[in-house]
């Protein structure tokens, strides 16, 4: 086979086309991905005004302990031998009576939990309406 009269040995030197070809490539996915990403960043999740939005909402927190008794944000709203949760009913009439919003709760348990009280207090969490539940 014949090879160029410059090369005898075979070889074509270092090819410029290919590199541009890449620096090319490179050029465009960085231009999108930053267009994306001004696209994205000044989102917010319901199409309002960033200022419209609020502070977010802090958690309550519901504990329910080994020996069965629940709290709410560190009081005390069910005893052990509460099986009806009273207490707490009236405790979440009161707050849903006072916000629109739905507040998001935070259900934890020990360990030695019964599931019937965990599922109990879960319970009367929906039974109050709220819906935004989440356990640790």
């Amino acid at each position: 086979m014949s090879t160029s009269a410059n090369n005898e040995d075979g070889e074509h030197g270092f090819q410029i086309a290919p590199m541009v070809d890449i620096v090319f490539v490179l050029l465009l996915f960085f231009m999108t991905y930053q267009t994306v990403k001004e696209k994205y960043v000044e989102a917010t999740p319901s199409g309002r005004d960033k200022s419209e939005l609020g502070p977010p909402i802090a958690p309550i927190t519901v504990e329910i302990s080994a020996d069965d008794t629940v709290t709410v944000n560190g009081k005390i709203v069910a005893v052990p031998s509460d099986h009806q949760f009273a207490e707490l009913s009236r405790w979440l009439d009161g707050i849903r009576s006072t916000t629109t919003k739905d507040e998001p709760f935070i259900l934890r348990a020990s360990d030695q939990t019964r599931h019937e009280r965990f599922v109990r207090v879960l319970a009367t969490l929906n039974k109050a309406g709220f819906k935004r539940v989440s356990f640790s």
